[in-house]
């Protein structure tokens, strides 16, 4: 079971403020006197801050940095969604539309919903094979 620390705090307040700034802009008036495509950008970049907030584990994630890498299924998906988010982030900055808005916050709480279930330990993570292990575990010399 992996733990949470400094870096899960720091990433749930950037993704609430993104949601608050969202939900903030849905009736009739601008959020915070912002436009939307003002929004959008300050939704785009809170969840970008919340993304790097948690870099370190991030690299686990990806393999880069020690510790157990995720399974592939949960990488394909966070990467999916993470594509996602990228493009309808870009769609919300440039055109301002609704749609586009409501896909970026989406997925940016999925992303976070899926990071903070894996932290949580309720996504296994496997156990990474070194390479003295794999070389003991194999059958043939």
């Amino acid at each position: 079971m992996m733990r949470t620390n400094w870096t899960d705090a720091a990433s749930s307040i950037f993704v609430l403020a993104a949601v608050g700034v969202y939900l903030s802009g849905l009736d009739s008036t601008a959020a915070f006197g912002l436009s939307d495509r003002q929004s959008a950008a300050v939704v785009f970049g809170l969840g970008v801050a919340a993304c790097t907030a948690a870099r370190s584990y991030l690299a686990g994630v990806y393999g880069a940095g020690p510790g157990r890498r995720a399974p592939l299924a949960y990488l394909v998906l966070v990467t999916g969604i993470g594509a996602v988010a990228l493009v309808a982030g870009i769609i919300a900055v440039i055109g301002g539309g609704s749609g586009a808005m409501a896909t970026l916050v989406a997925a940016i709480v999925a992303m976070w919903m899926l990071a903070s279930a894996r932290h949580l330990g309720w996504i296994a993570a496997p156990r990474r094979l070194r390479r003295d292990e794999e070389a003991t575990s194999s059958p043939h010399p």
